[in-house]
């Protein structure tokens, strides 16, 4: 779980360093077709919804890896800020920091369209289940693991 210290930690973060933080948590063993994704979903968060990048990334309920994967992040995001012990990101979390300025600022297209959410294939999620049965989401793509969906009210025509 994230404590108050963790998310006051992650607070500080650049908005491409807090979103690469996200990607790596999530999708860092997707590939880059997967990072791409889980970051396209950020954006899309971010200007569909009109929150800031700190309120996507860090908000209750909207990313699983700052509660499963607590210390591997908060190490990376003191490396980030060149805090606490020494930390040497692997070649492929150096990659996500890259994509992440690049799909933040729209170099690197979505691949996901206007998707804002997504869930593991073999993964049972009641509440969302419900959603789509109702209408208010429709899958876009389906990249590795996952499924990634458009709400309807932003669904590209």
């Amino acid at each position: 779980m994230m404590t108050p210290d963790d998310k006051a930690l992650y607070m500080t973060l650049h908005v491409f360093d807090l979103a690469a933080l996200t990607c790596i948590g999530e999708a860092e063993d997707q590939g880059q077709a997967g990072q791409v994704a889980v970051l396209s979903v950020i954006k899309n968060r971010h200007d569909l919804w009109k929150q800031t990048y700190q309120t996507v990334c860090l908000g209750a309920g909207q990313f699983e890896c700052f509660d499963k994967e607590g210390l591997k992040l908060v190490q990376i995001a003191r490396g980030m800020l060149g805090t606490g012990d020494p930390f040497v990101m692997t070649p492929t979390q150096t990659q996500i920091v890259g994509l992440a300025e690049t799909v933040l600022t729209g170099e690197t297209a979505s691949n996901v369209g206007l998707s804002t959410f997504y869930k593991r294939f073999d993964a049972p999620s009641p509440w969302f289940e419900k959603e789509i049965a109702a209408g208010k989401f429709v899958e876009h793509s389906r990249i590795g693991e996952h499924v990634f969906y458009e709400e309807t009210r932003f669904k590209e025509t």
